[in-house]
């Protein structure tokens, strides 16, 4: 079990959804970087996979240090914080960052497919995780993923860096593009296959199961209304469910109580309004469902490990333009 990592200087830096996110036919992006030494600690307005291609390093995240090794996988949602320490032997990634609401809209659908919802949704939201998920896909499969990724590179790059594929591409081309990719990295996820191939020793993730269809529901409901004030009682009639019996279920598919999962969905609302927007922090809370300052300075504080005022200091600045940021 990885040590929670206190947040310490240097701060991490926000990268916005611009430049990464704004000139490609889908808001999303797929790329290669290598490391070298140690990358600068930064969070995300995008949630991100990446796919270790070769080398060694250790990613540090408020969820601990963790050992990275070839077919190593990392899931970030928006706005957990990570780095890349002690990179040898060229250590390199491909980057899939995707942005929040292509995950609500166009892959909703993959809150249903058990190994995609534990990688997309639920396992990065587990107890102690921290919006961060480390897990490895087997080692026979990185050919094909690694390929897949590539197409969907050339498919969505900026048509300047195309070079002999240039043409304006059709967002379904490149949607169809990463759904290839993501049903290689599924099947190639812990579950049927033997515990230990491809894991390099790192903790996996249980098997995962199918959520049942009155907890995707509610998750739909908090994640488009966080601003409503929710009750249990409210939330469990809402999905036509038992209070208890819902609470249970929603704890055993998510691994957070309803309400918990709320505030985590308003905190990263929270924290991205807080550098993207010049609106007040009361303002926010308020937008959020946050509407008691002192309530919002609490729980914002404990979801980040800092205050939405040093938050809003430390990442409101320029994003970073270099693809070896990420």
């Amino acid at each position: 079990m990885p040590m929670p990592m206190p947040l310490s200087n240097p701060a991490p830096t926000h990268l916005t959804r611009d430049p990464w996110l704004a000139m490609v036919p889908l808001p999303l992006f797929c790329r290669e970087c290598g490391h070298q030494a140690t990358s600068y600690r930064h969070d995300h307005a995008f949630f991100e996979l990446a796919l270790v291609l070769a080398g060694h390093a250790e990613h540090v995240s408020t969820a601990g240090r963790e050992p990275l090794h070839t077919a190593s996988l990392v899931a970030l949602r928006p706005g957990a914080w990570h780095a890349y320490e002690q990179c040898r032997d060229n250590f390199t990634v491909f980057d899939l960052g995707l942005a929040p609401e292509l995950l609500r809209n166009e892959l909703a659908w993959t809150r249903h497919d058990p190994r995609l919802c534990q990688l997309l949704w639920e396992g990065p939201a587990g107890r102690g995780r921290f919006g961060v998920l480390v897990t490895a896909v087997a080692s026979t499969a990185m050919a094909g993923i690694v390929d897949a990724m590539q197409t969907l590179n050339r498919l969505t790059a900026p048509a300047a860096t195309r070079g002999a594929h240039p043409a304006v591409v059709h967002p379904a081309v490149g949607m169809g593009a990463l759904l290839t990719v993501l049903g290689r990295i599924a099947d190639a996820l812990p579950g049927d296959r033997p515990p230990d191939e491809g894991s390099h020793g790192q903790p996996q993730p249980e098997s995962p199961r199918n959520p049942h269809p009155a907890v995707l529901h509610a998750v739909e409901l908090l994640e488009q209304q966080p601003c409503h004030s929710w009750t249990l009682t409210e939330l469990a009639r809402q999905v036509s469910r038992h209070p208890c019996y819902f609470v249970r279920r929603f704890h055993t598919d998510t691994g957070l109580t309803p309400m918990a999962f709320l505030n985590r969905v308003r905190g990263e609302r929270a924290a991205t309004l807080l550098v993207q927007t010049a609106k007040e922090i009361r303002e926010i809370g308020d937008t959020v469902g946050w509407p008691d300052p002192r309530h919002f300075a609490r729980r914002f504080k404990i979801q980040f490990g800092i205050s939405a005022s040093d938050y809003r200091r430390r990442f409101a600045g320029p994003a970073p333009s270099t693809p070896s940021a990420l």
